[in-house]
């Protein structure tokens, strides 16, 4: 296309950047923020305007530096000395609060899980339901700081609140001793943490806009990008670090205080940031409460329109029914606003499946293998590639896909880019779907209905022949020798019976032994050969190998040893070493059948324990039960997402030991699928992200009247908490007896729902509100559909 149509002059060339939008509307920080100015439609205009209000020269022009991008980032740092002094105390205050809620979030999944106690299920609920308050609350404090106290002191007081539930979140993240306050407590700290945030959401970014005299609004669009930046390296650097806390170990268990102390005092930090710019701020006073007047306002018309249903008098717009009590002006702005809501409608949608990223995608991360070289990636860090996708694919999508689109004119108006991020999304859950199959198919450890899965395991002081065969049909199972301390390897066979032959040579005597064992399908099982100072013993050990998480590992104890030390009983120490290099006692494992009193008997094993601690490397101690005397001390690796039995073997013949040293034999092989798997999801939700959320906002905001921006922008911040809800009402109704099923459903619902959006928004009319050269306002309106004409013609 040759050049732009005449209908669309007024608009910026580029109007799909944010920057230009705040250029033509620089009232974005508050519904009473500076009058809008003429539109600046080429870069010429805009660098002028700049320069007339930054220098004392007119003609003066900046120096000209070799590179596009090296004069955006010139003319960036260049205008920060020339920022209310104000302006940095926000930033700082806006860091600390992004570390504080992202950093306190990235945990809370696994806290609420693993922690505390609750269902995975309940886990998610209370998760989202957490995010739906964080949502929701942004309508008080909305209403608190434009209708009573003003945004400084509703800042300040929320704050302390939020403060408040922090310290109280990691207070209550040690053991209590008592099941229902360790459940209850925590809950109310994030109740006030919920209102807290929520309530300085709507207010922080406007203060700061608050700020700016109107020859410094050329500065909002840099302030606004600070802004961006502050919460997006908060969020990037607590998702980082809090589970990294998480994973040390204090009060014998994963360090949650930690993890929430650290937030809690950044949030302490960003009110001291705040409280010491006092005064150095603007404080505009509270302008009405807008959103309880528009709220009163629709209910007054619904409720006349209803009354007057048989009347002959009719109204343009059911609005107007208001117009006894309010004026035509403000009703006007009301009904432009309407238009906007009812596109918002299928909007929550995309907030359902991008907030499971903290709790059905963590739990997922949390059954995969995240080892990578040296290090560990733990599950709640794997929600970090979003906040680093993000800030690699705004400049990807402005600079280079955003253009190519444009260049091979194919429209890509607001509401197109935002169905195109709820299609998106719908396909990250696709990807999800796909990994959660592969998952479910190498973490599921029982066999097939009809499969038996077994081995032999040699706990004598010497090797054995071992011959096992099915009686039924004369197959030769297992016809070897397996030495000290050896097994045959686990395999699949039919269930049914099976024969087991033993030959072994012990201190010149030659034994046998034979037994029959029914194997049973779905079943992991173990023959164990001992020796029990006569003769040998045949045992057989069915091992219990429910599904576990990709951190922690599953472990049982077996005595094999029959020398009399061990008459009383054992038990085992198992201990890790600490990053400080302070070897850490995890339990003692002295686990029977009668409470406790006594250690583990010869030939009995212990309870399945499930340990989930941030290690590989365990000191292994044997202990005589009655005296606490050492027999043998090991070190041994444990992988995570395995499962063992400990075979606890006397010391191999003609040995001069006092015991054999323990054997870890293996039922489950440890988490083989990555949790890198789940990047390419990561990745397209992002996208999904970058097409919706900046452009929706962007949208909402611009397409409000003026004196609606606040009502917009709550109503904006409401569809994230009705997202929320969606994702509750799922996990408590226990629709889907699988989570491949439950993800293909969310992402079926988004494709569906995204129709939907788009029916809506083919017949959406944009508004575009210009000042002209004689300060007077016009609207101006084009539909999607004539623009597309418009270049199809061209």
């Amino acid at each position: 296309m040759a050049g732009k149509d005449k209908r669309y002059q007024t608009l910026d060339e580029d109007d799909d950047t944010e920057a230009e939008t705040s250029l033509r509307t620089v009232g974005t920080a508050s519904d009473a923020g500076p009058t809008p100015r003429k539109v600046l439609k080429t870069d010429t205009e805009k660098d002028q305007l700049v320069t007339s209000r930054t220098h004392p020269n007119p003609s003066y022009t900046e120096p000209k530096i070799s590179g596009k991008g090296w004069g955006r980032v010139y003319k960036f740092f260049s205008g920060i000395r020339e920022y209310p002094k104000a302006i940095p105390f926000i930033i700082g205050n806006e860091f600390c609060e992004r570390f504080t809620y992202y950093g306190m979030r990235a945990v809370l999944g696994l806290f609420l899980k693993d922690f505390i106690g609750y269902t995975e299920n309940s886990s998610t609920a209370l998760y989202h339901a957490f995010i739906m308050l964080c949502y929701a609350s942004p309508l008080i404090g909305a209403m608190i700081a434009d209708g009573y106290i003003g945004k400084y002191r509703t800042i300040l007081y929320l704050s302390v609140v939020y403060a408040i539930g922090n310290i109280s979140l990691a207070g209550t993240s040690v053991r209590l001793g008592n099941e229902t306050a360790s459940k209850v407590l925590p809950l109310i700290g994030l109740l006030l943490i919920a209102f807290g945030t929520g309530g300085i959401k709507p207010c922080v970014a406007a203060f700061g806009g608050d700020q700016f005299r109107d020859d410094q609004a050329h500065l909002l669009p840099k302030y606004f990008s600070m802004f961006y930046f502050a919460i997006n390296a908060g969020s990037l650097a607590s998702t980082l670090l809090t589970p990294e806390l998480r994973s040390i170990r204090c009060f014998d268990a994963p360090c949650f205080l930690l993890a929430f102390g650290l937030p809690a005092g950044l949030m302490v930090v960003a009110i001291i940031i705040f409280v010491a710019g006092n005064k150095l701020y603007y404080k505009r006073e509270p302008q009405g409460n807008v959103i309880a007047q528009t709220a009163r306002a629709i209910v007054l018309a619904i409720r006349r329109a209803c009354a007057n249903r048989k009347s002959l008098e009719k109204k343009d717009h059911w609005i107007y029914w208001a117009d006894n009590v309010y004026e035509r002006a403000f009703l006007d702005d009301v009904r432009s606003a309407l238009r906007v809501f009812l596109l918002l409608l299928p909007v929550p949608i995309f907030w359902t499946l991008f907030d499971q990223t903290g709790s059905r995608w963590t739990f997922q991360a949390k059954r995969m293998d995240g080892k990578l070289g040296a290090i560990t990636i733990k599950p709640d860090q794997m929600q970090v590639l979003n906040s680093a996708l993000i800030l690699i694919f705004i400049p990807l999508f402005e600079t280079v896909i955003y253009p190519a689109l444009r260049f091979c004119r194919l429209p890509m108006r607001p509401l197109q880019r935002m169905s195109m991020g709820m299609i998106f999304a719908g396909l990250s859950f696709v990807a999800a779907a796909l990994v959660q199959i592969r998952l479910e198919s190498v973490t599921d450890a029982y066999p097939a209905n009809n499969i038996a899965r077994f081995q032999v395991v040699n706990t004598m002081p010497v090797k054995m022949d071992v011959l096992v065969t099915r009686p039924i049909f004369g197959d030769t199972i297992f016809n070897q020798t397996v030495p000290y301390d050896g097994t045959t390897g686990l395999g699949d066979f039919e269930h049914g019976p099976y024969d087991i032959r033993v030959s072994a040579v012990l201190a010149g005597q030659p034994l046998t032994a034979a037994g029959t064992f029914n194997m049973t399908g779905r079943s992991v099982d173990s023959l164990v050969v001992a020796y029990n100072t006569t003769h040998i013993h045949i045992f057989k050990l069915n091992h219990d190998v429910a599904k576990l998480g990709g951190e922690e590992f599953a472990i049982s104890f077996v005595n094999c040893n029959p020398q009399q030390m061990y008459s009383s009983g054992v038990y085992v120490q198992m201990s890790h070493i600490d990053r400080t290099g302070v070897e850490i006692e995890l339990q003692r494992y002295n686990f029977n059948y009668d409470n406790y009193t006594r250690g583990i008997g010869l030939f009995e094993q212990s309870i399945r324990e499930v340990i989930n601690p941030p290690a590989r490397d365990w000191s292994v101690e044997v202990l005589n039960f009655d005296t606490n005397a050492s027999l043998h001390n090991s070190s041994m690796v444990f992988e995570n997402g395995a499962q063992y039995t400990l075979y606890l073997l006397p010391p191999p013949e003609n040995s001069t030991a006092g015991s054999g040293a323990p054997s870890a034999q293996l039922n489950v092989h440890p988490a083989n699928l990555h949790v890198l798997w789940q990047a390419p999801q990561y990745a397209i939700l992002t996208a999904g992200e970058i097409m919706f959320s900046i452009t929706g906002l962007e949208f909402a905001y611009s397409q409000a009247p003026k004196s609606m921006k606040s009502v917009m922008q709550a109503v904006w911040l409401l569809t994230v908490a009705i997202g929320n809800l969606f994702v509750i009402i799922i996990a408590e109704s226990k629709l889907f007896a699988s989570r491949v099923s439950e993800f293909f459903f969310f992402a079926g619902l988004t494709i569906g729902v995204t129709f939907i959006f788009v029916i809506l928004s083919l017949r959406y009319t944009y508004v575009d509100e210009q000042v002209d050269e004689g300060g007077s306002t016009r609207v101006e309106r084009y539909t999607l559909l004539e623009e597309d004409k418009a270049q199809s013609s061209s």
